[in-house]
Protein backbone atom coordinates (compact mmCIF):
# COMPACT_ATOMS: atom_id res chain seq x y z
CA UNK A 1 0.00 0.00 0.00
CA UNK A 2 2.76 2.46 1.12
CA UNK A 3 5.00 1.47 -2.11
CA UNK A 4 1.45 2.11 -4.38
CA UNK A 5 1.28 5.39 -2.72
CA UNK A 6 4.98 6.71 -3.60
CA UNK A 7 4.80 5.48 -6.97
CA UNK A 8 1.27 7.42 -7.61
CA UNK A 9 3.91 10.55 -6.45
CA UNK A 10 6.69 9.70 -8.68
CA UNK A 11 6.84 12.96 -11.13
CA UNK A 12 8.29 12.64 -14.99
CA UNK A 13 7.11 16.00 -15.36
CA UNK A 14 11.22 17.29 -14.54
CA UNK A 15 11.93 19.64 -11.91
CA UNK A 16 13.98 22.97 -12.34
CA UNK A 17 17.42 21.32 -13.63
CA UNK A 18 20.63 23.72 -13.29
CA UNK A 19 23.51 22.23 -15.25
CA UNK A 20 26.84 22.63 -13.08
CA UNK A 21 29.62 24.06 -14.86
CA UNK A 22 32.60 21.70 -15.43
CA UNK A 23 35.43 23.01 -14.12
CA UNK A 24 38.99 22.53 -16.32
CA UNK A 25 41.90 20.15 -15.33
CA UNK A 26 39.18 17.93 -13.02
CA UNK A 27 40.50 15.49 -15.47
CA UNK A 28 43.56 15.83 -14.72
CA UNK A 29 43.25 14.43 -10.81
CA UNK A 30 42.59 11.14 -11.92
CA UNK A 31 45.10 8.60 -11.31
CA UNK A 32 44.56 5.64 -13.75
CA UNK A 33 43.80 6.10 -17.78
CA UNK A 34 39.64 6.25 -18.45
CA UNK A 35 38.02 5.12 -21.21
CA UNK A 36 36.66 7.31 -23.38
CA UNK A 37 33.45 9.66 -21.81
CA UNK A 38 30.34 9.50 -21.60
CA UNK A 39 29.70 6.35 -20.40
CA UNK A 40 26.15 6.62 -19.85
CA UNK A 41 23.10 8.73 -19.88
CA UNK A 42 19.77 10.06 -17.56
CA UNK A 43 17.09 11.71 -19.20
CA UNK A 44 13.46 12.41 -17.93
CA UNK A 45 11.53 10.42 -20.73
CA UNK A 46 11.29 9.81 -24.83
CA UNK A 47 10.75 13.76 -25.33
CA UNK A 48 13.18 16.19 -26.55
CA UNK A 49 13.63 16.73 -22.81
CA UNK A 50 17.12 17.21 -21.40
CA UNK A 51 19.60 14.57 -21.81
CA UNK A 52 22.26 13.87 -19.16
CA UNK A 53 25.77 12.71 -20.36
CA UNK A 54 27.85 11.08 -17.71
CA UNK A 55 30.96 11.79 -18.23
CA UNK A 56 33.07 12.44 -15.05
CA UNK A 57 33.94 9.90 -12.19
CA UNK A 58 32.22 10.06 -9.73
CA UNK A 59 29.09 11.97 -10.76
CA UNK A 60 26.84 13.49 -8.39
CA UNK A 61 22.81 13.85 -7.61
CA UNK A 62 21.36 16.24 -6.00
CA UNK A 63 19.84 19.42 -4.91
CA UNK A 64 22.81 21.75 -4.60
CA UNK A 65 25.79 23.57 -6.14
CA UNK A 66 28.83 21.33 -6.63
CA UNK A 67 26.58 18.59 -8.42
CA UNK A 68 26.97 17.13 -11.64
CA UNK A 69 23.30 17.02 -12.08
CA UNK A 70 20.96 19.81 -9.80
CA UNK A 71 17.35 18.44 -9.54
CA UNK A 72 15.89 21.14 -7.72
CA UNK A 73 13.26 19.61 -6.53
CA UNK A 74 12.44 19.19 -2.64
CA UNK A 75 12.40 15.21 -2.07
CA UNK A 76 16.36 14.89 -3.48
CA UNK A 77 19.21 15.58 -1.05
CA UNK A 78 21.59 18.05 -1.22
CA UNK A 79 24.20 15.17 -1.94
CA UNK A 80 21.20 12.82 -3.10
CA UNK A 81 23.38 9.72 -5.09
CA UNK A 82 26.63 8.88 -6.91
CA UNK A 83 27.38 6.78 -10.35
CA UNK A 84 30.40 5.63 -10.12
CA UNK A 85 32.81 3.76 -13.20
CA UNK A 86 33.51 0.30 -12.30
CA UNK A 87 36.94 -1.41 -13.63
CA UNK A 88 35.28 -3.53 -16.22
CA UNK A 89 34.00 -0.03 -18.01
CA UNK A 90 30.53 -0.60 -16.24
CA UNK A 91 28.29 2.31 -13.89
CA UNK A 92 27.21 1.97 -10.64
CA UNK A 93 24.60 3.99 -8.59
CA UNK A 94 25.33 4.29 -4.77
CA UNK A 95 22.94 6.55 -2.76
CA UNK A 96 24.96 8.53 -0.15
CA UNK A 97 22.47 7.89 2.72
CA UNK A 98 19.67 9.96 1.02
CA UNK A 99 16.48 10.59 3.15
CA UNK A 100 13.79 10.06 0.12
CA UNK A 101 16.41 7.04 -0.79
CA UNK A 102 17.36 5.81 -4.59
CA UNK A 103 14.90 3.24 -6.53
CA UNK A 104 15.47 1.28 -9.77
CA UNK A 105 12.78 -0.17 -11.34
CA UNK A 106 10.67 0.80 -8.08
CA UNK A 107 13.38 -0.90 -5.79
CA UNK A 108 15.06 0.64 -3.05
CA UNK A 109 18.84 -0.07 -3.34
CA UNK A 110 21.95 1.53 -2.09
CA UNK A 111 23.96 0.35 -4.84
CA UNK A 112 23.60 -1.27 -7.56
CA UNK A 113 25.12 -1.60 -11.40
CA UNK A 114 22.95 0.40 -14.11
CA UNK A 115 21.51 -1.38 -16.82
CA UNK A 116 20.27 0.23 -19.86
CA UNK A 117 16.55 1.12 -19.84
CA UNK A 118 16.60 1.22 -16.06
CA UNK A 119 14.29 3.54 -14.16
CA UNK A 120 16.22 5.91 -11.62
CA UNK A 121 13.90 7.83 -9.54
CA UNK A 122 16.19 9.80 -7.09
CA UNK A 123 13.59 11.09 -4.61
CA UNK A 124 10.14 12.21 -6.19
CA UNK A 125 12.35 12.63 -9.65
CA UNK A 126 11.78 10.07 -12.22
CA UNK A 127 14.66 9.44 -14.66
CA UNK A 128 15.83 6.59 -17.18
CA UNK A 129 19.58 5.51 -17.49
CA UNK A 130 20.54 4.44 -20.88
CA UNK A 131 23.83 3.62 -22.58
CA UNK A 132 23.11 5.35 -25.91
CA UNK A 133 23.01 9.47 -26.39
CA UNK A 134 19.11 9.43 -27.07
CA UNK A 135 19.74 12.62 -28.78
Amino acid sequence: MLRRMRQEQISEVPPEVVPEPKPAGREASVARELPPAPWGFLRYRDKAEPVFAIDRNPWRIGRSKGNDLILRDLSVSRRHAEILLLEDGGLELVDLESLNGVFVNDDRVSRIRLRDGDRVDIGDVRLHFTLKDPG
